[in-house]
């Protein structure tokens, strides 16, 4: 799940480009009324769903970079308040891996200082469940490394920055074949040095240019963000967790046919009668999750790589390719290759 907060920046940049910002969310299933709440929790699947919808309409791949680097301190809620009034970047940084759950629930991030090499690493991974998260990626990259850059008063950039995807090539001026405008884009945005289709996304920093005091910093009101944080973390419910916990266990073990009940169950330390009633409190149950994570990992690998569609089948734990040709055809109403054709620029 993720605030609804994130979503006006979105909204300002689809009217911009001359769109319905509505018809879209009507695209993705999400109600309109969203947008007057803009602290409640919406799927985080649909949204990233929403921005790849938004950047493929606006022949823009590198929309989510040109997004998070107008966002201000503030305007995503907690979170952007908690790490502009920290006393230094370093502890910006620190507050946004601890507590990103607090904007966007079951991410996995953290913050890495090497003292050897005098080299600092914030990095973050969203689950497999999340398939559609190109422009959700280069909007958290472009976004923190913006705010940061604010609130130090400087012209700072980090040392290296490595992002998960392909390299964005399409921008309004080339529509989708790439130039050298996306690569000025990303340069100009996230740096000079930046790495793609990497294992993990991740922004690397020299630590002692970290330690200068931030030019927001307040010392009362970051006390009073972090205990709220602390308070919000607290409050997550219990239900998402377990439904998290088990769609990272079925995307983990898919890939070795073992995204089974008991081994699911023996991962989780739960018996499997307990973890089966748990599921059937919330609404679910075993089999459901495993079809909706094998559909969220086909569509991110069909969408943003280039592997063979006989090795996604096997990825998705199928023993047959033909099968999951099937099993695409209802998820998509089309094939696999069709599926990519149609989503790639």
């Amino acid at each position: 799940m993720i605030r609804a907060s994130v979503l006006p920046a979105l909204q300002a940049y689809v009217e911009k480009q001359g769109m319905d910002f509505q018809a879209l969310l009507e695209d993705v299933a999400m109600n309109k009324d969203v947008l007057l709440k803009p602290f409640e929790f919406v799927p985080l699947a649909a949204v990233g769903q929403l921005f790849e919808r938004a950047a493929l309409l606006a022949k823009d791949d590198c929309m989510g970079l040109r997004i998070g680097a107008q966002m201000k301190g503030g305007k995503t809620g907690l979170l952007g308040h908690l790490a502009m009034t920290a006393p230094t970047a370093r502890d910006a940084l620190c507050v946004l891996a601890g507590y990103v759950n607090v904007l966007f629930t079951n991410i996995d991030s953290g913050y890495d200082e090497n003292y050897i090499d005098g080299l600092s690493t914030a990095y973050w991974r969203f689950p497999e469940s999340v398939s559609q998260r190109r422009q959700l990626n280069m909007f958290i990259a472009a976004s923190v490394i913006q705010r940061l850059r604010d609130a130090m008063d400087s012209d700072w950039h980090p040392i290296r920055v490595d992002l998960e995807h392909r390299r964005p090539r399409g921008c309004p001026k080339c529509s989708g074949r790439g130039c050298e405008d996306c690569d000025a884009v990303v340069r100009g945005i996230v740096g000079g040095r930046v790495n793609f289709d990497r294992p993990i996304n991740r922004i690397i920093h020299n630590t002692s240019a970290l330690k200068c005091p931030m030019r927001t910093s307040d010392p009362m009101a970051f006390a009073l963000h972090l205990d709220h944080a602390r308070r919000e973390l607290t409050d997550l419910t219990i239900s998402e967790q377990l439904a998290h916990s088990v769609r990272t266990q079925i995307a983990e073990k898919l890939r070795f046919h073992d995204a089974n009940l008991q081994s699911v169950a023996d991962a989780l330390d739960l018996p499997v009668r307990t973890l089966q009633n748990q599921l059937s409190q919330r609404g679910t149950n075993f089999e459901t999750l495993v079809a909706e994570v094998r559909e969220q990992v086909a569509r991110r690998l069909l969408r943003e790589t280039d592997m063979a569609i006989t090795d996604i089948a096997y990825e998705l734990g199928y023993a047959d390719p033909s099968v999951f040709s099937r099993a695409a055809r209802r998820w998509f109403n089309e094939s696999p290759r069709d599926f990519r054709m149609r989503h790639r620029p």
